[in-house]
């Protein structure tokens, strides 16, 4: 998946080490399936570029339909 060396750069430049502490939000199903190959969580949002049907496809840990409910989701 394109994003999946893009996330684990990150991972590394921001020294993160326990990725339970971490979310990937995305708005496609290739930052959805990036997370998941590092094992961390992810919020699809069905907001953004990608498809809602593609999003929910690929697993995320959450959805959230509006930016109310991702801000729910993260405070």
């Amino acid at each position: 998946f394109p994003k999946e060396k893009t996330i684990g750069q990150v991972i590394v430049d921001l020294k993160i080490y326990n990725k339970e502490n971490a979310v990937m939000i995305g708005d496609t199903i290739y930052d959805i399936k990036g997370a998941q190959q590092h094992n961390m969580p992810s919020i699809g949002v069905l907001y953004g570029f990608g498809k809602n049907q593609d999003i929910k496809d690929a697993r995320p840990t959450f959805i959230a339909e509006n930016v109310d409910e991702l801000r729910n989701l993260l405070f």
